[in-house]
């Protein structure tokens, strides 16, 4: 916990990742969505990323956070668009850690950490804020 604790408010630098075409289209065949926008476009031709596809971009390493996946919950996920996401753009992702806490539970200590995800397009206009909390038993 103290060394979680050390790290609140530091962010990972901003990763450049290429939203590809190719990638969108497994995206969407891999939760099932059918919607034609992630494979042919809208009526532009522009190929649209599920909102969701967030998850799949590389958000940079903290250093310090180094978490073992022994124990290691997903305790809840908010998710809060702005811009669209496009085969072609170049979004500039990045996390931060907000908050580090504990409980005890039935089961014992549980550290809590809440990370914050952005995503920021080439136009300098965010896509999208995440806000995740991982529990550790």
């Amino acid at each position: 916990m103290q060394r979680l604790a050390e790290i609140v408010g530091q962010s990972s630098t901003p990763v450049a990742n290429d939203v590809e075409r190719g990638a969108i289209r497994k995206f969407a065949e891999a939760i099932g969505d059918p919607n034609p926008l992630y494979r042919t476009g809208d009526a532009s031709g522009r190929v649209v990323a599920p909102p969701t596809f967030s998850l799949t971009l590389d958000h940079g390493k903290l250093e310090g956070f180094d978490l073992k996946t022994d124990g290691l919950i997903h305790g809840e996920q908010e998710f809060n668009y702005g811009k669209p996401m496009y085969a072609g753009d170049v979004i500039s992702s990045s996390m931060k850690v907000t908050d580090v806490y504990e409980k005890t539970g039935k089961s014992g200590k549980m550290t809590f950490v809440t990370l914050e995800q952005t995503g920021i397009n080439q136009h300098g206009e965010t896509c999208y804020h995440n806000i995740m909390k991982i529990i550790i038993r």
